[in-house]
């Protein structure tokens, strides 16, 4: 019986919500991160402290290997947010050790926005994680446009920027946990 309960303790606990990012290894705690879907090449790897400390950074290009491993052995008992970022997408691996192993995981995928302009408009296409989405313009320090969008999920709006005046502006869309600009002139 004990068995049988720690067998489904253990596939519940790898059951996590993103297993082609990141894989745990309970006995020996160590994750490991397929390349497989990061082909972008860029990769920002960061281990994050439960006090927001940043234990780790590393920046990798994933087209040089398949993958990498990263040993977690020396770190103190506790809750560490894994964190992979790149220009499309972030994944946030959270792992609690305890007594050196690995005892919860949990992942969460965020896709980042979606901006495109075409002549004289700005296409968004992004799929908000709470569906409030922030909106803004800015010429140099000044705040030309700003919208929060409730429920926008998914948001595909456009946005006409015919009548800004000549210069160079900063279009930015957001929610809670991604983002990402666009420089552009006119």
């Amino acid at each position: 019986m004990k068995t049988l309960l720690a067998l489904i303790f253990a596939a519940n606990m790898f059951a996590g919500t993103a297993p082609d990012y990141i894989n745990t290894y309970y006995y020996d705690p160590s994750v490991s991160i397929s390349f497989e879907n990061w082909k972008e090449g860029s990769l920002s790897v960061k281990i994050i402290s439960k006090d927001k400390t940043l234990v780790f950074n590393d920046k990798l290009d994933t087209r040089k290997s398949n993958g990498i491993r990263y040993n977690l052995k020396n770190l103190a008992s506790g809750k560490y947010d894994i964190v992979l970022e790149n220009n499309f997408k972030k994944v946030i691996e959270t792992v609690i050790l305890f007594d050196g192993k690995i005892v919860e995981k949990d992942a969460l995928v965020y896709y980042k926005p979606s901006i495109q302009r075409m002549n004289d408009k700005i296409k968004v296409n992004f799929l908000s994680a709470n569906g409030k989405v922030d909106v803004s313009i800015y010429n140099g320090q000044n705040t030309v446009y700003e919208e929060k969008f409730e429920n926008a999920n998914p948001m595909n709006k456009v946005f006409d920027i015919s009548n800004l005046v000549p210069g160079t502006y900063t279009f930015t869309v957001r929610d809670e946990y991604t983002s990402r600009m666009l420089s552009f002139e006119i």
